[in-house]
């Protein structure tokens, strides 16, 4: 028994020996190993845009650039008015949004515009319209008004246009990423403009 114990000691110095010998003289171990190729992940941040544009008829500063729209209520009467939406390309698929405010507006039997085909109502609003647009799609340009036209009734008098006082058209446009939103509900809650 001592000398199965004396044989194994022996080999392991031998072991221990030859392998001091190896670290001393350069020598080493060789091992299996295996390498990938590195794999390069590039992050950039997405964009969502919208522009709101229309021709303007008016020069209200007087420096010879048209800056603003101004219509003159005739009966029967139409006024050119063509607000456009635009979303720039490579934009992120967006919930697009455009809400019409009217103020000192007339009855809508005596000045009237409609929203243009494309755009739905909003659920629970009488004031913003909303479309999905793609990142892919080809058309990404929207009139806002159908016919591009407010339409002053012919049956409207003198007297009524007198009162009205100085009626009022506001336009603006927003959008959202679709990502991130179930409905255009919860997206316009997310932009929870004034209104």
């Amino acid at each position: 028994m001592f000398e199965i114990k004396r044989r194994y000691f022996i080999l392991a110095a031998a072991i221990f020996a030859v392998t001091l010998l190896g670290v001393g003289t350069g020598w080493t171990m060789a091992w299996l190993t295996s390498e990938t190729k590195s794999v390069r992940n590039i992050f950039t941040v997405g964009s969502v845009q919208v522009q709101l544009t229309e021709t303007w008829n008016d020069d209200t500063n007087g420096d010879g650039q048209m800056d603003s729209w101004k219509g003159i209520l005739v009966p029967g009467t139409v006024l050119n008015k063509d607000p456009v939406v635009s979303v720039p390309e490579d934009c992120e698929d967006s919930w697009v949004f455009v809400c019409l405010q009217k103020s000192e507006w007339p009855h809508p039997s005596e000045m009237t515009c409609a929203v243009d085909t494309g755009w739905q109502i909003l659920p629970g609003y009488d004031s913003v319209w909303f479309r999905e647009v793609d990142r892919e799609d080809a058309v990404r340009t929207f009139s806002v008004l159908q016919q591009n036209q407010v339409v002053v009734s012919e049956n409207i008098t003198k007297q009524e246009l007198a009162s009205i006082g100085h009626p009022e058209l506001t336009v603006t446009a927003y959008a959202v990423q679709r990502s991130g939103f179930d409905s255009p509900e919860e997206a316009w809650s997310h932009i929870q403009p004034t209104l």
